[in-house]
């Protein structure tokens, strides 16, 4: 059986690390490696075995890397990509899920929203958002969840 390959790319230590506890709790055995810019997330990627799961931030010391993700699924279209961001809204989680991704989550999510990303390993497309200035999305449970839909690693 294939061991899972999961890389985290997060510039906020912190935050990466607690990731990376979520990722071991969630996927137990897996290796995980953790990159602190989206070049290293490349390299990693890139070299090794391919991997099972991507996740990303999408901003990277200011800079987005909304423009290189559709690149990212071309090269990785066997790979669950996660963009997990401070930006938010519906409109920026829509235009990265229309990349091919197969999910989008706000940092602002309580922390038990991020078990979301079982459900992306299970085959599902997901975007959770919270925003406190729109009470339609106020609360963990007005997530969005989009149907699975057959795609890149899905049968």
């Amino acid at each position: 059986m294939k061991q899972d390959r999961i890389i985290l790319a997060e510039d906020h230590p912190n935050f990466r690390d607690r990731l990376r506890q979520l990722a071991h709790r969630l996927v137990p055995g897996a290796t995980i490696e953790e990159a602190g810019s989206f070049s290293e997330l490349l390299s990693m990627t890139r070299s090794g075995p391919l991997p099972s799961t991507i996740i990303t931030d999408l901003i990277f010391a200011g800079e987005s890397v909304r423009p290189k993700l559709g690149t990212l699924r071309q090269e990785f279209e066997r790979t669950s990509i996660i963009v997990v961001s401070m930006v938010e809204g519906t409109g920026t989680a829509e235009q990265i899920m229309a990349q091919g991704l197969t999910s989008f989550i706000s940092k602002s999510v309580p922390p038990s929203a991020l078990s979301a990303i079982a459900s992306v390993r299970d085959g599902e497309d997901v975007i959770r958002l919270e925003t406190p200035d729109n009470p339609t999305m106020a609360s963990a449970d007005a997530s969005i969840l989009l149907t699975p839909r057959p795609g890149p690693g899905r049968a």
